[in-house]
């Protein structure tokens, strides 16, 4: 704050006055000393003095009420900054009184912004009913879509001391109840019971207290000053007018000192920012976590503008109103996401609408794992290909990319997972498969030879019989090993479900931008394992090291029955407990352009034993929870997921069909009501329409049975 009173303080005019008072008491000190020496030269500072304060004079007179160019400067370059992301071929940019204006090389149009303050927020102290909150969020946002407005910044802080603000809360609800009770005013009672509502919210709720400050910039183009200044002016009062009778919001014009300070805090930040300050006149509001959902420029990410929506896959509407829901990749921070539900509540019919959505709306391809061969079917109708594992295998050792010692190391970590490969057995393990590597012509010191089709050649049966081969030359200490490994490796090395040679070549399925469905079914559990394993380093090898995909969203990753791929099977292995490459797989490939879509029933699988989360929610953009009566789930949402009481208490409730969604960032979850695609309402089966009914007449029929039952 003292930052603050300076700079307000430092204006040129009080800096002339400052300057003049020094001045005149330097004058009369050095004329006290020349009196003191009986100088003959006491008349020269007595001139100096007359002719300063002449100067000083003029000098006042003319003065604007502005702040030092030095610091002038230093704003100038960060609003720069900050309107080069809105506006190209900046030229100059002019500071008014209350706006800033941006002229532009080569051309004649003039860009200008208006800084506006959310001053006063009336709903702070009290929870949001259902019915408020949804017409809150719609008045949001077509206040935020009315001409052409930008949010500059939004900063928030957390108090210094929480318990003393509790204690404060406390007091004023005592205080204000106690004037009630004494004849005092009604309007007494309702804010006692806000502020209890507040306390019960802070120690029931553990909502996060915060001080906020809300600037929104109203931006506009013309082609003269005048026109400019009018359009300004014109968007600031409708955007006054919205949020005072929509949402009961104070919105006020910042000029002079509040604009350049303003200013100062274009820049983007984080969130949470303790270092941040403000003009004493722009006093904070006090706010807690839920209160931010629907009052912070972020709540966009919510409602997306229908213009978005248009390249987005729809999901339904929000229930009640109406609005339509979909899932845009330009909108959401990160492509991955959750899909949480009792068994029978949805979660596959979602997955195959979402599926059928992307490819058709998006263009973007679709890679499924299918533990039942729920999918196959739609797969299939879409022009995909099926990779059905029961005919076809898939090689671990393939290096796509990867180096021959990372791929001996990720061997033996999923043979710890699905086998309990102990800590003497992986080092030997390791040594072995690199041995084989170089007997194949595979040098881990020279990537020119690390081709696929040559690593294609190194099974696990290869494995099996090399170490097989040498039980009769190994030393005493390794024979025991060695037996141990080859009874590990047994099951997938010989037999029906080994896993040989590579039947199908993943590199050019990735690259052909077609639909994959990964059949699993009729497999044993430690073999879709070990398939889902190999499938996600290998994907991430293709996607991270060999091709580098950028962030673009290129490819959406569907797993069903994510829980199985998961939990590690091997807990008591000695060493610790070897993390499956899911959570892996989603942090790293978070900005590759692949999106991975996780659906399970049991979501106390996803975290680690022995933690209490998963660090794998934290890259999720987007989580939809379907609804249940069981006390287990919902004691999950409401810790791991943070939903509220009354959101779990809507679960309890939910038709089927009925979801919540909840993007990252925003604290409040949606309830939504989803529209699937007649296509997936059951799993496809191939040929279950014959052959003379088309697949359209087959759906069409379907659906008008299911609506008739």
């Amino acid at each position: 704050m003292a930052y603050e009173k300076t700079m307000r303080f430092l204006t040129f005019r009080n800096m002339l006055i400052i300057g003049f008072a020094l001045s005149m008491v330097l004058v009369l000190f050095f004329t006290g000393i020349l009196q003191a020496t009986s100088s003959t030269f006491v008349w020269i500072p007595l001139v100096f003095c007359l002719g300063e304060a002449a100067f000083f004079f003029v000098m006042f007179k003319v003065a604007k009420p502005i702040v030092f160019s030095e610091t002038l400067e230093g704003i100038r370059n960060d609003v720069y900054k900050w309107a080069s992301l809105l506006y190209s071929d900046i030229d100059s940019i002019v500071f008014e009184r209350d706006y800033i204006a941006w002229t532009f090389k080569g051309s004649n149009t003039i860009a200008g912004a208006k800084i506006l303050y959310v001053k006063d927020v009336k709903t702070t102290y009290k929870d949001l009913s259902k019915a408020e909150l949804d017409r809150m969020l719609r008045s949001y946002e077509v206040t935020m879509s009315a001409g052409n407005i930008r949010v500059a910044t939004f900063h928030i802080r957390k108090p210094i001391d929480i318990e003393s603000w509790k204690s404060g809360i406390r007091r004023q609800r005592d205080s204000k109840q106690l004037d009630f009770d004494v004849g005092g005013p009604p309007t007494r009672m309702e804010e006692a019971a806000r502020l209890t509502a507040m306390l019960k919210r802070i120690e029931e709720k553990f909502e996060e207290a915060y001080d906020a400050r809300f600037f929104i910039v109203v931006c506009a183009e013309a082609s003269d000053k005048d026109d400019l200044v009018n359009l300004l002016n014109a968007h600031s009062e409708t955007i006054r007018t919205r949020f005072k009778n929509d949402m009961n919001m104070e919105v006020v014009e910042l000029t002079d000192m509040d604009l350049l300070e303003a200013a100062r805090f274009f820049r983007v930040q984080a969130v949470l920012d303790d270092s941040f300050s403000t003009s004493g006149r722009l006093r904070p509001t006090r706010v807690l976590s839920y209160d931010l959902a629907f009052q912070n420029p972020f709540v966009a990410r919510r409602l997306p503008p229908i213009d978005k929506m248009l390249f987005g896959i729809y999901i339904g509407k929000i229930k009640d109103s109406g609005i339509p829901v979909s899932w845009s990749p330009s909108l959401v921070p990160s492509y991955h996401a959750l899909i949480l539900g009792p068994m029978g509540s949805g979660k596959s019919t979602l997955c195959r609408t979402l599926i059928y959505r992307a490819v058709i709306t998006l263009g973007v391809p679709c890679w499924v794992v299918d533990p039942a061969g729920e999918y196959v079917g739609l797969i299939k109708k879409l022009g995909g290909v099926v990779i059905d594992f029961r005919n076809e295998s898939i090689n671990p050792l393939i290096l796509y990319g990867r180096d021959p010692v990372s791929v001996a190391n990720s061997i033996c970590e999923m043979l710890t997972y699905i086998s309990g490969l102990r800590g003497a057995e992986r080092f030997l393990l390791r040594r072995v498969i690199l041995e084989i590597y170089e007997k194949y012509g595979i040098n881990p010191s020279d990537p020119n030879t690390w081709d696929d089709s040559l690593s294609n050649e190194v099974t696990f049966e290869t494995v099996y019989n090399y170490l097989y081969a040498r039980l009769n030359t190994l030393p005493s200490d390794e024979l025991y090993l060695a037996k141990s490994i080859i009874n590990k490796i047994e099951h997938i090395s010989i037999g029906a479900y080994k896993l040989g040679k590579s039947s199908f070549n993943l590199d050019e399925l990735f690259r052909s931008k077609c639909s994959v469905c990964f059949d699993l079914r009729g497999l044993p559990d430690y073999l879709q394992k070990a398939i889902v394993w190999t499938l996600l380093l290998q994907l991430y090898s293709l996607s991270y090291i060999r091709y580098k995909i950028k962030e673009e969203l290129s490819l959406l990753l569907f797993i069903d029955e994510a829980h199985l791929f998961s939990r590690p099977v091997a807990a008591d292995v000695p060493g610790g407990i070897i993390e499956p490459p899911l959570s892996m797989f989603v942090r790293m490939v978070r900005k590759r352009g692949i999106g991975t879509w996780l659906a399970t029933h049991s979501p106390i699988d996803l975290i680690p034993p022995g933690e209490r989360t998963s660090i794998m929610f934290q890259a999720l953009g987007t989580i939809i929870l379907f609804g249940s009566t069981d006390e287990d789930y919902l004691q999950f949402c409401r810790t791991h997921l943070h939903l509220s009481s009354d959101e779990v208490e809507q679960m309890l409730w939910m038709s089927r069909g009925d979801a919540m969604l909840r993007y990252y960032g925003d604290p409040r979850a949606i309830p939504i009501q989803i529209i699937p695609e007649p296509e997936a309402l059951a799993p496809i089966e191939e040929n279950k329409w014959g052959e003379e009914e088309s697949f359209e007449e087959w759906a069409a029929r379907h659906l008008g049975e299911v609506q008739n039952e």
